[in-house]
């Protein structure tokens, strides 16, 4: 539900930075647009434009799926607000074993959301 927050240790907080040029795999993008279609569904649309709109599915590391955002701040926001929403539509499209990462781009030109990454 909205407002769950995802169980996490202090040490698992470290905000991981993305190439702002890397290239999204297939499997990640099909697996992400798959779940961003629920989540539409699901969410107000103020609360998925805000917070969802403009991420994408970068890649799949083991069981997780890593999602590029455009700050550290959006990364904040989703892990505090929407994680267990987000969490089940990942699973709910892909599978019980999926897990959910978000990572923002790096501080320069983000070649996905025309900004300065980090910074917002």
């Amino acid at each position: 539900m909205v407002g769950q927050q995802r169980p996490r240790s202090v040490d698992a907080v470290a905000f991981a930075m993305l190439d702002a040029e890397t290239e999204p795999s297939a499997e990640a993008q099909a697996m992400w647009a798959t779940a961003l279609e629920a989540l539409a569904e699901e969410l107000p649309r103020t609360t998925f434009d805000t917070g969802l709109k403009d991420t994408e599915g970068v890649r799949c590391e083991g069981d997780n799926l890593v999602v590029r955002v455009a700050s550290v701040f959006t990364i904040a926001w989703l892990e505090q607000r929407m994680y267990q929403t987000i969490l089940r539509a990942v699973r709910d499209s892909s599978g019980p074993g999926w897990d959910v990462r978000f990572e923002a781009c790096v501080v320069g030109p983000c070649r996905r959301h025309g900004t300065v990454g980090a910074a917002g």
